[in-house]
């Protein structure tokens, strides 16, 4: 399961989206890895009844995680959207900007 979680980045590094958000993802991955292992263990365990009870906690705390581990996809997929939109309103505001240092310079010849 190591290898989901990505190795360290060389000294002055920086990954192209956030070292932030890639241990976020292999942090998420990890959680739904062992979500899927362990869940039908523990809801196997529910019949026997003297641990019925820790079962069902522990059943309690791994749906948390999976809505939890649900929101924060849900999250990353927002910071994407928001991250395609600021890409977007930095080109057209480039594009403004060259037009307005065209009509400058033209502006400025006659």
């Amino acid at each position: 399961m190591t290898d989901l979680i990505p190795p360290p980045l060389p000294p002055g590094a920086t990954a192209p989206w956030g070292e932030e958000h890639d241990c976020i993802v292999a942090r998420s991955l990890f959680l739904t890895d062992r979500v899927a292992v362990v869940a039908p263990c523990l809801a196997g365990a529910r019949e026997v009844r003297w641990v019925s009870t820790a079962a069902d906690h522990f059943l309690a705390v791994i749906e948390d995680l999976q809505a939890d581990i649900a929101q924060l996809g849900a999250d990353i997929a927002d910071l994407g959207d928001a991250s395609a939109w600021l890409c977007s309103a930095g080109r057209e505001a480039e594009a403004s900007l060259d037009a307005l240092a065209a009509a400058s310079v033209a502006g400025a010849a006659s």
